[in-house]
């Protein structure tokens, strides 16, 4: 198993115990007394087994540190929680058009704080991505966060350079699918807010509303797409693979940058890369790098559509590597080098 991906389970595990609460401080004394323990034997151990030991401490100091930034998170955010059910005025950044009678969602930014809220609209209009001054509202905090009733909206910024291009293909996807626009831009742009419950059910009942998401696939596929249009125009291998990378990198941008599609993203380059670079390179690394990337926002390790991107792709990694016959070759030599001694 590479070292990168055993940081990455490491990592992953620490952020996740972090978030949901555990003691930093009985895990910290675990982990250093694992490590002084480790350090101890790695003093009468060979010189060829000294690095095992020293790798198992470092990666034990790595799941103190991605505890204690889960458990830092996580304060934060019941701060965060605690500041946005006792506000009086709201600062949000909208997620869909506002107007009167409307039910929309946003969230807050305020303080360096990130709620998630949904707003019953009263009077005021605004367009998706708008910075928006809720007041006048009834909040009321529940299981989803925060919502807030009878709300006043006043804009205070309008949509960034992103966000007012998303507007625009929205405009125009539902100038040309009219009924199906919402389905359509829930597959093109990563947009499910214009999803009926209706049909949201239908995909339910059938098993494929993970399709109504913009997932690791989705990326896969486009970027394929764009790798045999640039064999077929016959353009310069290195060019047009560079270039294909960076319009994947555009439009997962583009879509908000969801983890799936941001993990897909990650291991189109590096197998981009490896071929560009003519270097062999593990499987598990360039899964490992699809994981760990999108743990730059650490809440995202109990994102429910990163876990079933990643377990999906280690599950597929690990059945070509035991159907390739591997493992078996590497169990096999074990056995023959154990017989022999």
């Amino acid at each position: 198993m590479p070292l990168v991906l055993q940081a990455a389970i490491v990592w992953a595990a620490g952020t996740a115990l972090g978030l949901r609460g555990a003691s930093v401080g009985a895990v910290l004394v675990g982990v250093l007394l694992l490590g002084v323990w480790l350090l101890w034997r790695g003093i009468a151990l060979p010189a060829d087994r000294v690095w095992r030991v020293e790798g198992a401490a470092a990666l034990g100091l790595l799941g103190a540190v991605a505890l204690t930034v889960g458990a830092d998170l996580a304060r934060q955010d019941a701060r965060c929680a605690a500041r946005a059910r006792e506000a009086r005025h709201w600062q949000l950044r909208l997620s869909r058009d506002a107007e009167p009678s409307a039910f929309v969602t946003g969230v807050m930014e305020d303080g360096g704080c990130r709620v998630r809220v949904a707003v019953a609209v009263r009077s005021g209009s605004a367009v998706a991505g708008s910075l928006v001054r809720v007041t006048r509202a009834e909040p009321t905090w529940g299981e989803r966060g925060l919502l807030l009733r009878d709300a006043a909206l006043a804009p205070l910024q309008g949509p960034r350079p992103l966000a007012r291009w998303r507007n625009r293909v929205s405009a125009a996807i539902d100038r040309r699918f009219g009924a199906d626009a919402g389905l359509a831009k829930a597959l093109l742009i990563a947009d499910t807010e214009g999803l009926t419950p209706e049909l949201r059910d239908r995909y339910a009942d059938a098993g494929l509303v993970h399709i109504l998401s913009i997932s690791g696939l989705h990326v896969g596929i486009i970027g394929a797409a764009l790798l045999l249009l640039v064999e077929a125009a016959r353009l310069p291998a290195t060019s047009g693979r560079i270039g294909a990378v960076c319009i994947v990198g555009i439009y997962v941008l583009a879509i908000g940058a969801p983890a799936a599609a941001v993990r897909s993203a990650a291991l189109f380059t590096a197998l981009t890369a490896t071929r560009l670079l003519q270097r062999p390179t593990s499987p598990w690394a360039t899964f490992a790098i699809g994981a760990l990337l999108p743990l730059v926002q650490p809440r995202t390790v109990l994102d429910l559509g990163w876990q079933l991107s990643v377990t999906g792709y280690a599950g597929l990694t690990a059945r070509g590597a035991l159907r390739g016959g591997r493992w078996r070759a590497d169990c096999a030599a074990g056995a023959r080098r154990c017989c022999a001694s």
